[in-house]
């Protein structure tokens, strides 16, 4: 029997798929075109299935053998397909059949498939906006008040995560790598920095430091796509771009997964409760009350008067202060910024 079937045929040809070939390389398709084929025999029908991250169900295209898709010469075994405004990362796999019988390449796909990728360009995706002093603001999925990172892609083209890394240490790059999902154009995507993987897999594996730090986000070469050094930050305030997505960074009030408005930020603290104005300041600072002194995040006096209620603050290095008045026995937290 063994020998048999060894030796039997069913008369039935199977398509095969090979030499599978990516054109351009790996360096130049973000936002271009990109070419794929494969040397696919005794098939009367081709194609290619293609996501651009985890987030997005795979898209079918015909693969042709015509001389019109990056294919060489028509009917000559190789099938090409063009994918246009091509993402970072493109995971795809391959299908060809006859009236006999279908094959795919890889052969457990679309559990397992091909990926090519390349680096994405600075610009294209930053961070955005960033929350570290959550007390009432937003929630996250199970109800806790975390701090928050916000990505925007800045560019027309979808961006994949898939090799992207995130860290708060210049000197470990690769502290947390992205989730595979794809960010649309004019999108947004948001970190949770809580320390707490196994909420989800957007929640990081560092909380933030509301002392300040520096945020890195990078390539998997270690080649930098953005970094910005975020400065401490009063309750339920926001360090974001303004203007969204390409502008300096600047205290806001928060605009989660949204547009940064560029509100008047004198307005956000203007309650009476305040002792000092604006807040954040820039090159001066009011305070309403005299007799008082200013100390820096490290508890050293910086600054003291008993008659002067408006203070040159041009030469101070941006971030934490406080504000003690002596009479109120009050102290109000102070940010320099840019």
């Amino acid at each position: 029997r063994t020998t048999y079937l060894s030796n039997y045929w069913s008369g039935f040809v199977q398509p095969s798929i090979s030499n599978i070939q990516t054109l351009p390389n790996s360096n130049q398709f973000f936002g271009g075109d990109l070419t794929i084929t494969a040397q696919i025999q005794d098939a009367s029908y081709a194609m290619l299935a293609y996501r651009f991250g985890e987030n997005m169900p795979f898209e079918n295209v015909q693969m042709y053998d015509d001389g019109n898709h990056n294919d060489g010469v028509a009917n000559d075994g190789v099938f090409g397909v063009i994918i246009n405004n091509c993402s970072n990362s493109i995971d795809y796999y391959l299908y060809a059949d006859n009236s006999d019988e279908g094959v795919f390449s890889p052969k457990r796909a679309a559990y397992e498939f091909y990926n090519v990728k390349t680096k994405i360009n600075q610009a294209s995706l930053v961070i955005n906006e960033v929350m570290a002093n959550n007390v009432s603001t937003v929630m996250d999925e199970t109800g806790d008040y975390d701090d928050w990172i916000e990505l925007y892609n800045n560019s027309s083209t979808p961006i994949s995560t898939n090799g992207l890394l995130f860290s708060d240490n210049p000197l470990n790059l690769d502290k947390w790598d992205l989730p595979n999902v794809v960010i649309n154009p004019n999108s947004y995507f948001i970190i949770w920095a809580d320390e707490d993987g196994n909420t989800g897999d957007n929640h990081a594996n560092f909380k933030l430091s509301n002392l300040g730090e520096q945020l890195i986000l990078s390539n998997s070469d270690s080649s930098i796509v953005d970094a910005e050094f975020i400065y401490p930050q009063l309750d339920d305030i926001a360090y974001g771009r303004s203007p969204n997505g390409t502008g300096s960074f600047t205290m806001l009030a928060p605009t989660f997964n949204g547009n940064n408005t560029p509100s008047a930020i004198e307005n956000i603290f203007s309650d009476n409760s305040f002792y000092a104005f604006p807040n954040p300041f820039k090159d001066n600072l009011k305070v309403s009350e005299k007799d008082y002194y200013i100390t820096n995040a490290l508890g050293q006096k910086i600054y003291s008067s008993k008659f002067e209620t408006t203070i040159n603050t041009s030469s101070w290095h941006e971030g934490l202060y406080f504000l003690h008045f002596y009479n109120l026995q009050s102290t109000v937290k102070l940010i320099k910024i840019k």
